[in-house]
């Protein structure tokens, strides 16, 4: 079962992923760093995380009280870090 959901570019040479996999007979969602190399490729790094479906309620959750809290910060604060990413889904 693997799934690429989205991809949000971090930086000119990385991006977020966020896909649904499959790992030793566990759905898991892994939001992850990749990183591009020398030949082009994206490969992914050990930086990110495996959450188990069952705690996509809990970080849908919490995703949705960061973003209600960026939206309380005063408008300067806020377009500091709009240009950062660009999400696209797959």
């Amino acid at each position: 079962m693997d799934a690429l959901l989205a991809r949000i570019t971090k930086n000119p040479t990385e991006e977020v992923r966020v896909s649904l996999t499959s790992y030793r007979g566990y759905d898991l969602v892994d939001i992850r760093v990749f990183f591009q190399d020398e030949q082009g490729e994206w490969r992914p790094t050990k930086r990110g995380v495996s959450l188990s479906i069952d705690s996509v309620a809990e970080l849908r959750e919490a995703i949705v009280k960061a973003e209600e809290m960026l939206n309380e910060l005063p408008a300067t604060r806020k377009s500091a870090g709009k240009s950062r990413g660009k999400k696209t889904a797959e």
